[in-house]
């Protein structure tokens, strides 16, 4: 029943929904990038834990960058990282165009 639920909200919110662009002001952007945004926000939370769950114990996460790391968790560190920085590009592109279009 519960995964049910969950699947199906899931699907819900990553269907392409053309009318939902979100405009909070400022950050506005075209909505057919409402889809690259939802998942690359589900990809960088499992990043994120993939971080924290492989970092070791006595390094806190603003230290990850100075020690040496095994490969999983310097994998899960530079990939959320990589991921990060494309995705306020897409942001910051998306604002870009949208204010295109209003002209």
């Amino acid at each position: 029943m519960i995964k049910t639920l969950l699947l199906s909200c899931a699907a819900l919110l990553l269907s392409s929904n053309y009318a939902a662009a979100f405009n909070y002001g400022f950050i506005r952007a075209p909505d057919w990038m409402d889809q690259y945004f939802i998942w690359m926000i589900v990809a960088q939370l499992l990043l994120l834990v993939g971080v924290f769950i492989t970092k070791p114990i006595d390094v806190p996460f603003n230290r990850l960058r100075t020690v040496s790391l095994d490969p999983a968790p310097k994998f899960f560190f530079y990939s959320f990282g990589t991921l990060y920085m494309v995705f306020m590009l897409l942001i910051f592109v998306g604002m870009g165009l949208a204010r295109y279009a209003e002209f």
